[in-house]
């Protein structure tokens, strides 16, 4: 096994970019691991080698206006496709008449788990506040000690573009992680969707409307799509409460079980439901502890590498 080092297209912290599959390159057969979001000119340089892709962005990459990412010629290029997204791997593969795409989990570096310490705070958020349910998240936990990590230029962020490695040490710090598993869709988003041949057979756009101009008249309202997030993954291997909001959904509960190793809240009743933990905080510690034991024994990179990538 090979991981491409060259052409990643994300950012400097991004968690894709601490899963270390490196260490298991010999122990493997003979292809090129992709671990996220690449410029996919630079598969042209691999024409001939198999070509093993973790697709950690579905159901992203069919809202992008990035034409390199939107077009990519998966049937072409790639040998199998590991994608955080279930019903996108349904979806394409019963376009494409194979079995290329495999659900999988978002997969964490466990060497990066940081140890148990005491909570200096009460409630934390970590990324984008995109759409318009997240600020109003974040406004709502800024009312206790909290925390917010995110690249946002927002007055209630709290540590602006921090390491990855203060991240995780800010949420080991912390009682409660807020989380969401949705991607929110811009009009611009929405508009490229909408060119996407046959996106209404994929259960991940279930939500986008059939007419978005009719959409807009009526104001616009939220419209998202479900991808599971990194943070739930991260909230599970720092000894924090995944505390995630309930949606149409509920991708979470592919990998976490509600009320045994997370809990969920309603929205628009995060304030009752922070208070309400804060208050019996010891209750929870069985939930907390199920979900990191949980999280090292099936959601680490060793595990994700043995259970998808060790036998290819």
């Amino acid at each position: 096994m090979e991981v491409l080092d060259t052409g990643r297209k994300t950012y400097p912290e991004d968690p894709t970019r601490f899963l270390d599959f490196k260490r298991f390159n010999s122990q493997a057969g003979d292809f090129v691991l992709l671990e996220g979001f690449y410029d996919f000119r630079e598969l042209e340089k691999l024409r001939g080698r198999r070509i093993v892709h973790l697709e950690l962005e579905d159901p992203n990459r069919f809202v992008s206006g990035d034409p390199l990412f939107h077009h990519v010629p998966y049937e072409e290029y790639f040998d199998k496709v590991f994608t955080i997204c279930p019903y996108t791997a349904s979806w394409l593969n019963a376009k494409y008449g194979n079995d290329k795409r495999v659900p999988a989990f978002f997969p964490f570096n466990e060497t990066l788990a940081p140890p148990v310490r005491e909570k200096q705070f009460d409630v934390i958020y970590t990324g984008s506040l995109l759409g318009k349910s997240i600020p109003q998240v974040v406004k709502t936990i800024s009312k206790y000690r909290y925390k917010c990590v995110s690249h946002s230029d927002h007055p209630l962020v709290t540590d602006r573009d921090a390491s990855n490695q203060r991240k995780l040490e800010l949420i080991s710090q912390t009682r409660i992680s807020v989380v969401h598993n949705l991607l929110y869709l811009s009009n611009r988003q929405i508009k490229t969707l909408h060119k996407v041949d046959g996106f209404r057979d994929n259960r991940a756009y279930d939500l986008v409307p059939h007419n978005r101009w009719l959409w807009r008249l009526r104001g616009s309202p939220e419209v998202a799509a479900p991808q599971l997030k990194s943070r739930v993954f991260e909230a599970a291997f720092s000894h924090t409460l995944i505390l995630c909001r309930r949606d149409p959904f509920n991708i979470i509960e592919t990998v976490f079980e509600p009320d045994k190793e997370f809990v969920y809240y309603e929205h628009g009743r995060l304030d009752e439901k922070i208070r309400e933990i804060l208050a019996d905080y010891g209750d929870y510690q069985p939930v907390v502890k199920n979900a990191y034991e949980r999280a090292m024994s099936e959601y680490t990179t060793e595990a994700f590498f043995h259970r998808f990538l060790k036998d290819l």
